[in-house]
């Protein structure tokens, strides 16, 4: 079997530090576990990091940047709207992620998995990714994202761009505070719309279909994968 990560990999200065972050190399040692061959489509500086020694089994491609996405965290006790305890400041940010990089991918992959992380990728690039997987899974957290004048992280959806992810991917996953501006949140494409806060509870949406359920139940587990034609 074999999966596509679409996301920039990230350096996170958390507490001072300078870690690598990003959704892929959480994603990385689930789909391991499970067999996949990975490959991994991104974006950074190689002078910040050399991945492919810790993941010697992982396909990088690279789209080559003068920089690195870099986010400071820190705490969120301000906003009671948002369901995150962080506070997100843009310090930098790799080059976006085009058409023509997609040129190296396969096209037959069984899972694809885009999580944007910093608006690297257009509406024209999520929807070419989505076409290369049997199944498909994307994360709205980084196509709502957008960056004041000193970087400070605010959420702002489009609405009509966000309706069409919704037809063209599986398995759609946002947070309360990411989709707010949706007052009907009633989904009646063939995708599934899961929903989460800051909890164990997801709520998710098919074929106008609405299913609660608490993650840490292992019953429920079994039934968010049934519903997700897992």
């Amino acid at each position: 079997m074999k999966a596509l990560l679409a996301a920039h990999i990230s350096l996170d200065i958390r507490g001072g530090k300078k870690l690598a972050g990003g959704p892929p190399l959480y994603q990385i040692p689930i789909l391991q576990a499970f067999g996949f061959k990975i490959d991994v489509l991104t974006s950074y500086a190689e002078t910040d990091m050399d991945l492919t020694r810790k993941y010697p089994s992982v396909n990088f491609f690279v789209i080559k940047s003068e920089c690195t996405t870099m986010y400071q965290f820190k705490s969120n006790k301000i906003n009671q709207d948002v369901d995150d305890d962080r506070q997100l400041v843009l310090k930098s940010k790799a080059r976006n992620i085009t058409l023509k990089d997609l040129d190296q991918l396969s096209s037959n992959y069984d899972v694809v998995i885009v999580s944007p992380i910093a608006l690297e990728f257009s509406l024209n690039v999520i929807e070419e990714l989505s076409k290369l997987g049997k199944f498909t899974f994307f994360d709205v957290q980084g196509l709502v994202r957008r960056f004041d004048s000193k970087g400070l992280v605010y959420q702002e959806l489009n609405i009509e761009e966000f309706k069409k992810i919704l037809d063209i991917f599986d398995v759609i996953k946002a947070s309360k505070s990411e989709i707010l501006k949706i007052k009907d949140l009633s989904n009646p494409f063939c995708s599934n719309l899961v929903i989460t806060d800051s909890g164990n509870k997801i709520q998710v949406f098919s074929n106008n279909q609405s299913y609660q359920l608490e993650v840490t139940k292992t019953n429920n587990i079994k039934v968010l994968c049934s519903i997700l034609k897992f």
